[in-house]
């Protein structure tokens, strides 16, 4: 049998709808974006080619580079870049 969006008792009640029967919170998209801070190709590899010039790499190891200049070590893969991302954009954040 369906559960009822109403109380047993059939009266108002502030614990009613229990928690799992609430809508899904929004997620929180200040924490998420950050104006100018975008991560290029999202994680994928580049290559430093001197002078700031960022060239695309093929394979899994590069670094990751957010779209205000900031470039991270060479990293492993495209979840370590993004892992980077998001502490990058954390110490943004806190300046």
């Amino acid at each position: 049998m369906p559960r009822s969006l109403f109380p047993p008792d059939g009266g108002p009640s502030e614990d009613w709808p229990p928690d799992y029967m609430q809508p899904p919170r929004v997620a929180d998209r200040n924490r998420t974006r950050l104006a100018g801070h975008a991560l290029q190709h999202e994680g994928k590899p580049f290559e430093d080619g001197g002078e700031g010039n960022w060239s695309r790499t093929y394979g899994a190891a590069g670094r990751g580079v957010c779209e205000c200049g900031e470039a991270s070590t060479v990293l492993a893969s495209d979840a370590d870049r993004k892992r980077w991302h998001k502490g990058h954009k954390d110490e943004v954040r806190r300046a």
